[in-house]
């Protein structure tokens, strides 16, 4: 019988030999050197369960879903950072299960602290019996007593000698337990009791085991991924739960020195650092950073840096071992990818022999294949006898990956749609991304993946379904492994990510910097795209390998928000600067709640620099800038023409501090939206900072200061500092300490212009005598939305100073949770019947809305003349088409627009060449029409209207562009096209070469952020470019800097490549240098327009006698031919004066009015204020802006009258321009013949009796053309008055001296 002792000997020296490769400092034939450091794997004992059960993911083999809230968890003390000696020494009894990602070290861990706490290094040396189990040698399906199972390598005598230790003495003796994520079976679940000697199935045996049953106060460690203990209810719940945190990168170095020497690894180190930061931290995966350091000893031109490269490196390796044969290798290599692919579906790692033979493969040649490592030594694959399974699950993927791109097309399609995006097979995913996209990796793995099929197809399907995912996901953990995913890539991401990434929100998900790297490798290749970063407790680290991953990079960050980042310190905002300092403008940029403070503030300030434009900076919730802090936002901003939005809500701003940041940010910058609300201890300086901040510009669109706890004093202050600036939403909601000469002012600081949009005074607690303050003060201000809402018991007093505000409301009086009586409701029905407006209501909650009663004569006569039938042109039946462009197609112009939806119709096409229509007009079913061989030299515009078989028709719309056919000579030549010049220097094609120009207008183009300066044009030739043709496209802006201009080469519509101009010339053309065309428009960025100036025309149109339509445009060739013939198509009539052209920049305010003579038929305007607008940047973005007013009542025939049209221009440099005509305006007559003269070689001049189409296209073009005249002698008067009177005086003796001669010599002839 065998001693105890001799039991408690075999039991440790089988664990002995199971770990006898646990960790690097054994080599076992990796590299030639011994590893003589002892590194252990970051660890962090977690709050795994959290006190409840974890929400069920689908299996993910490489990386779990659970969320990654690391910091959060540590700082809240769910996660903290433990030591193998503390935690071992603290362990009683119970079970710790060590968690982590494959490759993480797990089973290294184990086997080292199995052999160390043989060495009696830890449990302050009382173990005395070490039990190492393989949990992945436990099949399903065969029953065992537990006593066999545990002890599998013991006599039955001795099993029983190791029972009666573990129950006797069980402080002495540790299980160690490896893997349980191999298990076959879930245990999971509830089973019964059973004792160690009754035959019970392995997962009755394992939940008997680890609740404690078994062996009770005996000490289990164990292992596992996260997902196989995620389920584990009760008592088989480990009592702790450390996480493998992966090397640290001192680890990592320590490790690659005791292989390599210091001298190696400070070369592999650089390498991975600069070439493959990505890569680097994968090797804080120790099985990752074994595969990266094999594959760069590797001898080959590849140098790996991405996941899939390290994997096709090594499996190379194996296969050009001398212990196999290429043949018999690529056989083998086919079966395997089959076992893989039937293993990964089923989910599991473990092979036995009958697997092999469904595959038909023997053990054997598995087992013969090796990888080659640095010093010639080989390892196995494939471990084991009867049970096999590979070295580490990354080859099961691996070679699942590769049986997929062996698919045939159709199965292929269907396997990437059904499962490749789903949680389990997130590794592979990864893998074929390298594989399939990335062309050096594909390249590299040579005969691995030379066989795959349908190669480009199979792409172009991964690619489209990587499009959809990103779509498809909002953010968080799983974009991020799509990310990762697509980095393994490369270059071979751009399309993607180009075409379908706008985007990237990880809003709540704390970020590692791995993944940041991740993130910044994907952003590079966007072109422009938000990021949100909100509350990520990002940190320095992390926003500078932010900032280094896109330094170089063509990407336009368009929004960042970094918003609640508490943590980011004074090198993070110098990081965030340099993010910002090569993007020419940020739309927005969310700072708030980031507990900024001035260093920090001063420090972007100094890396952002002075080219970058903020549309919009929130700063929001930062109460410790100081007056440093807002002495840096002035300067910031100081360099911008305007500001569209500034957040400084809630961050406790003092009077010092604003007015350091007024004394910063100067008298050159705009602030359009400002918001204060919520800073309560302003004072009454700050408030007159704050008028003093606004003084400098003519309107302000919003100013936000609700809940500041203002007083008079403080209102006061704001009306004498702010001047005439005028603030068309004002907010002063929760301030309910204003009292009545605080109302009395908000009404004087609205009391100098016409209308207000918004005035929020909800919650202000406000009195009839408040509300009667700001009626007196108010004057004749119109307000569109006024808000009064609060909880309240109205009385009479209060509902009859509201009664008395309604004439001042255009649109909506809002007194939601107003309690009012009934008869005091009828006082204001009766103020809305008396005012008698359609538009004007009272809300008093969502459903109950009050409005007038009584229709105005006005409005029932304008009804009762518009029923009967007229022959307008404005009244068409079938609507408008849209989408009118043409298109060069072959030798031919191909003319498309979208199709009407209303019945049977033919579409009419009427064809302009050189501005002369063409004789007939062209009818097609549909919806395009092919113009065959187009005249060289000629430029062709297009008409398109649809008629129905009632005779129904809708306007005529023109096409969006113009189009021109030249050719282009070897020796070079030259081509105009409306505003577009094009030089194609010598050499250009190397034969003569028909160009296509198209020039037009097409605003759906203009992407986020951007505003068009020129039309858009495009060129195609027959022959390729072989040099640089010279373009040049006249803008209709003034005082334009090249370096703010983007001309975006549009491929799509959302993606585009970015030109810079070479010079502006002295016409404000932009001239740069192409040879590869699409689409092309000149840009500005919204926010750098400053000081750029918009060229106008302005031209006032009458419709039907009694609609007035005001009318800005763009001064140039291509909006003006549109403008035209749009108004002329409507039977539209220029009114009978001329206009001059206007600059317009950022801020103006415009209106426009027409007054009349109202006589004793009433005549008046429905507008009687006209129309006021702010150019912005709605109003920027369109070429044409249009205003309608209308005369009423609406009669047959006008008498008589005067007309004055009055436009204003408020601004830097204010304008006035008053018109007076007389009314109604007479239409030109046109003959009923005209004269055509006809020039060439001979000369025939006569009348021909025009008819029909050619006869109106006729009175059509003379009507223009005396409409041109007409313009042209106003702007000739308007330039030649002031030399206007020697000449009439020369004219004035000419004649007089004439006569003079003529009386005293008649004989003589003049």
């Amino acid at each position: 019988m065998m001693s105890y002792q001799n039991v408690i000997a075999k039991i440790n020296n089988n664990t002995e030999k199971c770990t006898d490769f646990y960790d690097f400092a054994e080599s076992h034939g990796y590299f030639e050197r011994k590893l003589n450091v002892n590194v252990t794997p970051q660890l962090e004992e977690i709050d795994f369960y959290g006190g409840e059960r974890i929400i069920e993911y689908d299996y993910v083999p490489k990386s779990s879903k659970r969320p990654k809230h690391l910091e959060w968890e540590r700082e809240s003390g769910i996660r903290k950072e433990t030591q193998l000696d503390e935690l071992f020494d603290n362990f009683k009894h119970g079970h710790v299960c060590f968690v982590g990602p494959p490759g993480s070290g797990k089973t290294t861990l184990m086997k080292a602290t199995s052999r160390d706490v043989m060495h009696g290094k830890y449990f302050h040396r009382i173990i005395k019996m070490v039990s190492y189990i393989e949990c992945k040698q436990f099949m399903r399906n065969s029953k065992v007593t537990a006593a066999e199972l545990i002890f599998n390598n013991l006599t039955k005598e001795e099993r029983s000698q190791a029972i009666d230790i573990a129950k006797t003495h069980p402080e002495e003796v540790l299980f160690l337990l490896d893997a349980l994520d191999t298990f076959q079976y879930t245990v999971d679940g509830v089973y019964e009791v059973i004792g160690l000697d009754e035959p019970a199935y392995p997962e009755v045996i394992m939940w008997n085991f680890l609740s404690g049953k078994l062996f009770p106060g005996c000490r289990i460690i164990s292992s596992s991924r996260e997902h196989s203990i995620r389920n584990f209810w009760g008592e088989i719940r480990p009592n702790k739960v450390i996480a493998l945190a992966g090397l640290t990168m001192k680890s990592i170095k320590e490790i690659i020195s005791g292989y390599e020497g210091d001298e190696e690894a400070e070369k592999i180190m650089e390498f991975l650092k600069i070439e493959a930061p990505l890569l680097l931290f994968l090797c804080t995966t120790p099985v990752m950073l074994v595969y990266t350091l094999i594959a760069l000893k590797f001898k080959s031109d590849f140098k790996p840096n991405t996941m899939s490269g390290i994997m096709i490196v090594v499996m190379q390796s194996i296969l050009r071992s001398p212990h196999t044969h290429q043949e018999i290798t690529m056989e083998v290599l086919g079966k395997l990818k089959d076992l893989s692919y039937i293993g990964t579906i089923e989910r599991r790692v473990l092979f036995t022999e009958d697997d092999f033979r469904q595959v038909h493969l023997k053990p054997e040649e598995a087992t013969d294949l090796a990888i080659l490592a640095p010093g010639g030594i080989y390892r196995k694959v494939f471990q084991g006898i009867h049970l096999l399974y590979f070295q580490h699950q990354t080859f099961q993927e691996m070679l699942t990956s590769f049986y997929i791109l062996g698919l045939d097309l159709k199965t292929f399609r269907e396997f990437v749609d059904e499962h490749l995006h789903t949680g389990y097979f997130v590794f592979v995913r990864r893998m074929i991304c390298g594989f399939l996209l990335n062309t050096r990796v594909y390249k590299a793995a040579g005969i691995l993946l030379e066989e795959i099929t349908d190669l480009e197809e199979k792409r172009d399907i991964f690619k489209k379904s990587l499009q959809s995912q990103l779509k498809k996901i909002s953010g968080g953990s799983d974009l991020l492994e799509v990310f990762t995913a697509m980095n393994e890539a490369k270059d071979g991401m751009s399309d993607i990510v180009k075409s379908s990434l706008n985007e990237i929100s990880m809003t709540g998900h704390p970020l590692s910097i791995s993944d940041i790297h991740v993130i910044g490798s994907v952003v590079s290749y966007c072109t422009s795209l938000t990021l949100d970063f909100t509350r990520c407790d990002l940190k320095s680290a992390s926003l500078q390998t932010l900032a280094s991953g896109l330094k170089g990079s063509n990407a336009k960050i368009m929004k960042l928000w970094l918003n609640k980042n508490t943590n980011m310190g004074v090198e993070s905002l110098t990081s965030v600067g340099q993010i910002l300092s090569n993007q020419s403008c940020v739309e927005e940029l969310g700072l708030g709640n980031c507990n900024l403070s001035s260093d920090q503030l001063q420090a972007f300030k100094s890396s952002i620099g002075n080219r970058t434009t903020l549309m919009k900076l929130y700063l929001y919730g930062n109460t410790n800038m100081g007056v440093e802090g807002l002495l840096s936002v002035g300067q910031i901003l100081s360099s911008q023409s305007c500001v569209e939005e500034l957040g400084l809500a809630h961050c406790n701003l003092s009077s010092d501090q604003l007015q350091a940041f007024k004394s910063s940010i100067g008298n050159k910058t705009k602030l359009i939206n400002l918001w204060l609300s919520g800073n309560t201890n302003m004072g009454v300086e700050a408030l007159s900072s704050v008028g003093r901040i606004l003084f400098n510009q003519s309107c302000v669109e919003a100013l936000y200061l609700a809940n500041c706890n203002l007083s008079s004093d403080q209102l006061q202050a704001l009306k004498s500092s702010l001047g005439s600036t005028e603030i068309m939403k004002l907010y002063l909601s929760g301030n309910t300490n204003m009292g009545v000469e605080g109302l009395l002012s908000v009404g004087q600081i609205l009391s100098n212009q016409s209308c207000v949009e918004e005035l929020s005074l909800d919650n202000c607690n406000l009195s009839s005598d408040q509300l009667q303050a700001f009626k007196s003060s108010l004057g004749i201000t119109k307000i569109d939305q006024l808000y009064l809402g609060e909880d309240r018991i109205a009385n009479n007093e209060d509902i009859v100073a509201v009664a008395n505000l309604l004439p001042n409301v255009t649109e909506s009086l809002w007194l939601g949770r107003w309690k009012i009586a009934d008869e005091d409701k009828e006082i204001l029905q009766n103020q809305l019947d008396e005012i008698g407006s359609e538009k004007l209501e009272i809300c008093l909650d969502r459903f109950t809305k009050l409005k007038s009663r009584r229709i105005s004569a006005a409005t029932i006569k304008v009804f009762s003349k518009q029923h009967p039938t007229t022959t307008s042109k404005t009244e068409f039946a079938l609507p408008k088409i849209e989408n009118v462009s043409s298109q060069r197609s072959g030798s031919d112009i191909l003319l498309t627009w979208n199709e009407v939806s209303d019945g049977n119709v033919l579409y009419n096409v009427e064809i302009f060449c050189d501005d002369v229509k063409l004789e007939g007009t062209h009818t097609t079913e549909v919806p395009q029409y092919r113009m065959e061989s187009p005249t060289l030299g000629k430029k062709y515009i297009f008409q398109v209207w649809a008629k129905d078989e009632l005779g129904n028709s809708s306007i005529k719309t023109q096409s969006k562009n113009v189009i021109k056919l030249v050719n282009v000579e070897v020796a070079g030549g030259s081509m105009r096209l409306n505003e577009c010049k094009v030089t194609f220097p010598g050499g250009t094609f190397n034969k003569q070469t028909k160009v296509w120009m198209s020039v037009g207008i097409d605003n759906s183009l203009c992407p986020e952020g951007y505003i068009g300066i020129t039309p858009v044009f495009d060129i195609s030739a027959d022959s390729e470019f072989l040099k640089d043709a010279i373009v040049q496209i006249q803008s209709w802006c003034v005082g334009l800097e090249k370096d703010k201009i983007d001309i975006l080469h549009f491929s799509s519509k959302t993606d585009w490549n970015i030109i810079k101009p070479r010079r502006i010339t002295g016409d404000n053309s932009i001239e740069f240098r192409c040879r590869k065309f699409s689409p092309v428009m000149a840009f500005i960025r919204w926010l750098l327009f400053g000081t750029v100036e918009l060229l106008m025309e302005h031209r006032l149109y009458i419709l039907n006698k009694n609609k007035f339509h005001f009318a800005f445009f763009t001064c140039g060739e291509t909006v003006q031919n549109t403008v035209r013939h749009y108004y002329k198509d409507l039977g539209a009539q220029l009114a009978p004066f001329h206009l001059p052209q206007i600059l317009l920049q950022i801020g103006d305010r415009v209106r426009m009015k027409l007054q009349i003579d109202r006589g004793p038929e009433n005549l008046h305007f429905d507008f009687p204020d006209g129309h006021t607008f702010l150019v912005d940047k709605q109003f920027l973005r369109k070429q044409r802006n249009e205003y309608t007013v209308q005369l009423f009542p609406v009669r047959d025939q006008y008498p008589q009258s005067n007309i004055r049209y009055k436009m204003v221009k408020e601004g830097n440099e204010p304008e006035i321009c008053n018109r007076d005509f007389d009314f109604p305006v007479e239409r030109i007559d046109m003959p009923g013949q005209q004269t055509i003269n006809f020039y060439g070689d001979v000369r025939v001049a006569g009348n021909m009796n025009m008819n029909g189409d050619r006869q109106q296209a006729l009175q059509d073009e003379q009507i223009e053309q005396r409409e041109a005249e007409q313009q042209r002698q106003a702007d000739e008067n308007r330039v030649r008055v002031p030399g206007l009177a020697p000449q009439i005086l020369f004219l004035f003796l000419a004649v007089f001296l004439h006569f003079l001669l003529r009386w005293l010599t008649p004989e003589i002839t003049l």
